[in-house]
């Protein structure tokens, strides 16, 4: 037998030439044929829709747009809310009397240029 038709006897051939090359010899064998391209094909359309069809369910959405509102933004702590306008309060106050200050400051000054 030659070389070529004990290639053509062993495995199909795609294109039909006299020689056999190792590398087809190998790419033939790891190859899954038309089934396997079927079942690639079914799971890259069906993977996106079924994830798009799962995480957009309304109950999960919304379960899950709550709880992320509630980790980022909690409930008001009335305590915590009466110290914060404390505190913005104190530094109004410290702003103000600083200005005052200053404003007197500048006053002196002008009296003291005109006697």
């Amino acid at each position: 037998m030659s070389d070529g038709t004990r290639c053509k006897q062993q495995l199909p051939r795609i294109v039909s030439s006299n020689r056999c090359a190792p590398e087809q010899d190998l790419y033939l064998h790891r190859m899954g044929g038309w089934a396997l391209e079927i079942g690639k094909m079914a799971l890259y359309m069906t993977f996106p829709v079924a994830m798009f069809h799962w995480f957009n369910q309304p109950e999960y959405f919304e379960k899950w747009v709550t709880d992320t509102r509630r980790q980022l933004y909690p409930p008001e702590n009335p305590e915590h809310r009466a110290q914060i306008e404390k505190a913005i309060r104190n530094v109004r106050e410290r702003h103000d009397n600083e200005l005052m200050k200053a404003l007197e400051e500048i006053e002196q000054k002008e009296q003291r240029g005109k006697v």
